[in-house]
């Protein structure tokens, strides 16, 4: 999304924006497949997540960060399509995935640690991209 913004001169959601994504830092993600090795029964699994952000927030988010204005726009699946194929429209962009991971943090005691994704954003590395 932050390459397209770029590219494009403003962030892009598909729709509204409202649909909803679980994110994780990946060194949460890490820290949670350790533990799972370790200490998970065999044949178990865990979802991972550090709160949920919606696609137009992550837009509004790169738009302030990388200063692109103060209005994201609106993409019909059509023109998602023609940008990202059939599957990054509908499964990435234009999806909800939505998990929960009180089940890591209560069996394995996982906490994450990691910022955020919107504060990753405008405060961690992908701040960087466009230097």
């Amino acid at each position: 999304m932050i390459h397209f913004a770029l590219k494009k001169g403003t962030a892009h959601h598909i729709g509204k924006g409202e649909n909803v994504w679980s994110t994780v830092h990946i060194d949460d993600l890490v820290e949670l497949y350790v533990l799972a090795l370790y200490y998970a029964p065999s044949g178990s699994f865990y979802f991972a997540e550090n709160g949920e952000v919606s696609f137009k927030e992550l837009a509004e988010t790169i738009n302030e960060t990388f200063e692109l204005g103060n209005q994201t726009k609106s993409m019909s699946i059509d023109d998602a399509i023609s940008e990202w194929g059939a599957e990054g429209a509908h499964y990435a962009f234009g999806s909800n995935s939505r998990v929960n991971a009180e089940k890591a943090r209560i069996m394995l005691g996982w906490e994450p640690k990691g910022k955020p994704v919107l504060e990753d954003i405008a405060h961690g590395y992908y701040k960087t991209i466009n230097e």
